[in-house]
């Protein structure tokens, strides 16, 4: 799930041509954060995805399409569902 939504990160992040600093910057994260959501070795609050998805003007389910539980899954983690 995590290397799903660093792919899709890092390539929004890149077609935008802004570096990580740039995107933390705009979502008030670190950019050492942004580079380890990136490389999958962590997963976002929904507040962080949120403020991502926000950012880059797309639904928070672009970056977690891969399966539809994903999004539940997040939810439960947060004590939301």
């Amino acid at each position: 799930m995590s290397a799903i939504l660093g792919t899709r990160l890092r390539r929004e992040r890149e077609e935008l041509g802004i570096t990580q600093d740039v995107l933390a910057k705009g979502v008030g994260l670190s950019s050492e954060f942004i580079s380890l959501l990136e490389l999958g070795k962590r997963m976002p609050s929904l507040e962080t995805l949120t403020a991502l998805a926000d950012y880059f003007r797309k639904d928070v389910s672009y970056f977690l399409k891969e399966k539809e539980e994903t999004f539940k899954i997040i939810l439960r983690a947060e004590g939301l569902d």
